[in-house]
């Protein structure tokens, strides 16, 4: 089902889990970084480290809006995503959707991906918002809230998005080709 622009997805938690804000604070920044590490989204043991070249990097985000936590029934933080804006390209993306493994395939991912979305929407209604992955269901899901795959060259020519593949496994093949492609899809809403 494709769903048609600006409408907003209101698909709630499983009982007993509730989306949260970051606050400024060590515990988040360590949820933050315990969430990607256990995710396989990085391996630095450095915390602060690892949290401030990630995020406190981008260019204008506002940390207490534009990064959230998914809270297990127990109090857990178990899942983050965040909403990445450059207001001088009207452009911004849905940052690294991650889950603990112990918490996947109960369809926290989507509901992430369509809050991310949501606030997205509602913060930056005009901006365009894109996507690169390899993953097959995070394809089918952007599928789902409406993006389409694209050619690199119609996502964003901002260096800071670009700069922030420099973690992955993949970087090499990106620069090798100039930016016009690697492994991952680019999607476009």
């Amino acid at each position: 089902m494709i769903r048609p622009k600006g409408e907003v997805i209101k698909r709630s938690l499983p009982d007993g889990f509730s989306f949260v804000f970051f606050t400024e604070c060590s515990d988040d920044i360590g949820s933050w970084c315990d969430i990607c590490r256990k995710a396989n989204m990085c391996s630095n043991p450095n915390n602060e480290e690892v949290f401030s070249k990630v995020m406190r990097s981008v260019r204008g985000i506002e940390l207490e809006r534009d990064l959230f936590f998914v809270v297990a029934p127990d109090g857990t933080k178990i899942a983050t995503s965040a909403i990445i804006h450059n207001k001088e390209k009207n452009s911004g993306y849905l940052h690294m959707v991650a889950s603990v493994p112990e918490y996947r395939n109960l369809g926290l991912a989507a509901r992430i991906k369509e809050k991310t979305f949501e606030l997205a929407r509602l913060r930056f209604p005009f901006a365009k918002l894109f996507s690169i992955t390899t993953s097959l269901p995070v394809m089918k899901l952007n599928s789902r809230l409406g993006y389409k795959p694209v050619t690199f060259s119609e996502l964003t020519d901002d260096e800071e998005f670009w700069a922030g593949c420099q973690g992955c496994c993949n970087y090499d093949i990106l620069l090798r080709n100039n930016r016009r492609m690697c492994l991952c899809t680019g999607m476009l809403y």
